[in-house]
């Protein structure tokens, strides 16, 4: 097994990491968000950009070709793992998702762990990550007490799942491309995405644009930061083996 480290870590700009080739992401994000543009949702909604976005995801949300193909794949999950829930994520946003159970145990607190994987409708890119939940019952509720942990690579019980995602996804989709996690947590200035709540602080992540609303970059992960880094930069060696906290 490999050894996982404590090391200290700072969140990067898009900007910060010219070791990397994202000019590719860069435009197509630009595609479809107004960049370094302040201003409120109604407003917002009236820029080309956000006019492209809006009709992207609506022409994939009703699109019956579309749909069928995202869950003929998710069928094709279910063979390799039928004793696991594989389901869809529905929230409005700019990617299809979906989610395995992996384990779950329930009693004065629910323990869980989740495969999450997105295909993004903007461009040909898909994402996968592991987050683990706890949540305590109070006597009438359960509710979060502790932010996720995110695995951001094949690793101890995420391991099989991880692998055989990423291998029907190249088989089903061969045109995406794999956005590893770490690449995915980088920050765009000025980006403001209009589904996650960030319309006032700007500065969303590549995979709030692409694929999912929440920033699951600002918690706790655990893996290879370099996983999957191969064709967006291949001086990068693999195995940068990490678990800590994200520096704000």
């Amino acid at each position: 097994m490999k050894r996982v480290m404590q090391i200290p870590f700072k969140r990067f700009y898009i900007d910060e990491r010219p070791d990397l080739n994202f000019h590719e992401v860069y435009e197509t994000i630009k595609e479809y968000y107004p960049i370094g543009i302040s201003m409120n949702y109604e407003k917002i909604q009236q820029l080309e950009p956000i006019k492209r976005l809006n009709k992207k995801i609506q022409d994939y949300i009703y699109s019956e070709e579309e749909s069928n193909e995202w869950s003929n794949y998710l069928e094709k999950l279910g063979e390799y793992f039928p004793d696991k829930k594989i389901f869809g994520n529905t929230k409005i946003q700019p990617g299809y998702g979906g989610v395995i159970e992996i384990d779950k145990t329930k009693g004065d607190e629910i323990i869980s762990k989740e495969l999450h994987f997105y295909k993004s409708f903007l461009g040909k890119y898909y994402t996968i990550f592991g987050v683990d939940n706890i949540q305590y019952f109070d006597g009438e509720y359960y509710y979060m007490r502790f932010d996720p942990i995110i695995t951001i690579s094949p690793f101890d019980k995420y391991e099989e799942y991880f692998n055989t995602i990423k291998h029907q996804m190249g088989i089903d989709f061969p045109d995406y491309k794999f956005i590893p996690f770490d690449m995915g947590t980088l920050k765009i200035r000025g980006l403001s995405t209009i589904f996650s709540n960030e319309l006032d602080n700007r500065d969303s992540t590549i995979n709030q644009a692409l694929f999912v609303n929440q920033d699951y970059g600002k918690y706790n992960f655990i893996g290879d930061r370099t996983f999957g880094y191969d064709y967006w930069s291949p001086n990068i060696k693999e195995n940068n083996w990490i678990a800590y906290p994200p520096k704000k």
